[in-house]
């Protein structure tokens, strides 16, 4: 039953099974339905795609696993210095152009109430109040 649920959960944009969690955690937490890998053309000419984005807050959320710095799968001959570097450039041409930014962990969808309080404190607004610890936030 759960599988079914998680299926049904699922968007095609999603890029891996944490991008879909953490996208049921926000809406669940209260925040508004983010929209998936948000493209946009930033001033320089980049391309960029954004794990979440809320339209209505104009805010961007990135959600990165470790890997991401540290995989060979996913570092093309660069150091992990460089992708820091690289991705630190990304994100402060991405937070010129919009009005707020988050970023997470791809594990802290483990953590409602980190998740609520990283959003919260970037200025994104939730309909609910935090989480306690042990609450059952999805159902």
């Amino acid at each position: 039953m759960r599988v079914r649920g998680a299926v049904a959960a699922s968007a095609s944009l999603a890029a891996n099974a944490r991008e879909t969690q953490m996208r049921l955690l926000v809406i669940a937490l209260g925040f508004p339905h983010p929209r998936l890998q948000e493209r946009r053309r930033l001033r320089s000419g980049r391309l960029v795609f954004g794990d979440l984005y809320f339209p209505e807050a104009d805010h961007w959320l990135e959600i990165d696993g470790r890997g991401k710095y540290l995989s060979p799968e996913f570092s093309a001959g660069r150091t992990p210095a460089a992708i820091v570097i690289e991705e630190k450039t990304r994100e402060n041409e991405i937070r010129r152009e919009v009005r707020g930014f988050s970023r997470l962990e791809a594990t802290d969808a483990d953590h409602p109430q980190r998740v609520y309080d990283v959003l919260t404190a970037d200025g994104l607004r939730s309909s609910k109040p935090r989480p306690r610890a042990g609450d059952p936030v999805l159902r």
